[in-house]
């Protein structure tokens, strides 16, 4: 089982339905455990509330347990991941920051950028969730890493019932005129084909050791930056989920200020976004 313990990061306000609603669909979807964690004051009628929540959306205390911590909210959450040996957290996030909340770090996207395990980031919370349709994933090369990504978006596909569209996303035509000589357009052209032919090489590799299923896959090579021409993709075609292999080390406010290819789909969410660690535990 590729999901068997989630969490969700809760907070007392409006989209707290919305978000436990997504959840436990994710638990039911995968048969996980569900941990719910809530960091901060509460009062003593929020069990209530859970318990009410806990009935309405088909959660039990055999399947979902609640964590209440306190202290610094994300350092709270990624103790109790840890703790728990979480494979997916889920948290609530604005589409769009201000600058000073975005080089600041929300809590959403403090967690997508500290947490060890992979993270779920929900736009658009429902309190009737339904499955994704439209998956997009990054297929980029990570070494061993991408593998996995593949691995989890198809298998999130095939249980949901969705489109797939694995991207490959570079700027091949500057990577063709990388070098001292002068090169003639023939010549760019050629060497950008046969970048893209090698990264479809790559990816048709990954896939021979997938079982795709009846999922119906689609694989494409985009041009553009990584990061802006893979998310400029998902909200033209109307994805309701953009998977990413998550980075090889931690985001810091350096990469923020010069813009980090996973910052630029953390400040401009095109939909909802899931990134992608390997599991730490068994």
């Amino acid at each position: 089982m590729i999901v068997k313990q989630i969490a969700l990061a809760i907070a007392f306000s409006p989209r707290l339905e919305a978000n436990l609603a997504e959840a436990a669909r994710l638990r039911k979807l995968f048969d996980a455990h569900l941990t719910l964690i809530h960091v901060g004051d509460h009062e003593a009628h929020d069990a209530c509330v859970l318990e009410k929540l806990f009935e309405k959306h088909g959660l039990s205390h055999q399947n979902t347990h609640v964590l209440w911590k306190h202290g610094n909210p994300v350092e709270a959450i990624l103790d109790s991941c840890r703790e728990e040996e979480i494979n997916l957290l889920v948290t609530g996030a604005m589409e769009k920051e201000g600058i000073i909340t975005y080089l600041k770090g929300s809590i959403a996207r403090q967690l997508g950028r500290k947490a060890q395990c992979s993270v779920l980031m929900l736009t658009e919370p429902s309190v009737q969730p339904h499955a994704f349709k439209n998956i997009v994933v990054g297929g980029n090369d990570h070494e061993s890493k991408t593998s996995y990504t593949l691995e989890l978006a198809i298998e999130l596909a095939r249980r949901d019932q969705a489109k797939l569209n694995i991207i490959q996303e570079a700027d091949y035509h500057r990577m063709a005129q990388l070098g001292s000589d002068v090169k003639s357009e023939k010549e760019i052209s050629t060497i950008k084909n046969e970048l893209i032919d090698e990264d479809r090489k790559k990816l048709d590799s990954l896939l021979s050791c997938t079982d795709c299923g009846q999922v119906h896959v689609n694989t494409m090579n985009i041009e553009g930056k990584p990061g802006i021409a893979i998310s400029n993709f998902a909200r033209e075609h109307q994805a309701d989920l953009l998977v990413l292999t998550a980075p090889e080390n931690k985001l810091s406010l350096f990469d923020r200020v010069f813009q980090h290819d996973m910052e630029y789909v953390l400040a401009h969410l095109p939909c909802n976004v899931l990134i992608v660690h390997q599991p730490q535990f068994n």
